[in-house]
């Protein structure tokens, strides 16, 4: 019985599809990450911590009336600083709570659908002694997660021909830092890159 080969063609065309997917689903977890972590710079927690901690020191009286003359006693500014952020709390774990499911949702389409997807692709590029045609940011991106778990000099499947290179993406930096370290056959170097972009 004779295996199903696909051609590079094909192989090819599967490819770019595959990493426009994986790219759309980058995108979503990279923007709801950005989200997350606008979020965890508003969380009042360390406020809500300190203002409680407060109300448990106790001033004598005769401080008080000295350093703090006003209309409000300091426990009943502190507790209405901890109304405040107590209800500030639960905002902020709403929002967080609102952003789970669609993260979660993002990251599935992500690593397990579309990334598993340009592994099994790449895997089976490699098996038939292909390569591929880089010619769009998408494509990069989805070599470097490939590139997260696979050694670049076990995997030398960019086509890097002088006449397929005119199509290789220009004018980011990511772009020649990736071919550098590709080219340069260093897993330490393509770690570096990965870490730096992706």
């Amino acid at each position: 019985m004779s295996k199903y080969k696909m051609d590079q063609c094909t192989l090819q065309s599967y490819f770019k599809s595959i990493c426009n997917s994986f790219y759309i689903a980058y995108i979503q977890v990279k923007r709801l990450e950005k989200l997350e972590d606008e979020l965890e710079s508003i969380c009042p927690e360390k406020e809500l911590e300190l203002v409680k901690n407060l109300l448990e020191i106790s001033v004598p009286e005769e401080l008080q009336q000295k350093y703090m003359a006003s209309k409000y006693s300091k426990e009943e500014l502190l507790e209405k600083r901890k109304e405040e952020l107590e209800l500030a709390k639960k905002e902020y774990d709403e929002k967080c709570k609102e952003l789970q499911e669609p993260k979660w949702l993002w990251n599935e389409l992500l690593w397990k659908t579309a990334g598993r997807s340009i592994a099994l692709v790449l895997k089976q590029i490699k098996e038939e002694d292909f390569s591929v045609i880089v010619t769009s940011k998408e494509e990069i991106i989805a070599l470097m997660a490939f590139f997260r778990g696979k050694s670049v000099k076990e995997y030398r499947i960019i086509n890097t021909d002088e006449q397929y290179l005119k199509s290789f993406p220009t004018g980011e930096k990511m772009y020649e830092e990736f071919y550098a370290a590709y080219c340069l056959e260093d897993d330490k170097e393509m770690e570096k890159v990965i870490h730096k972009y992706f």
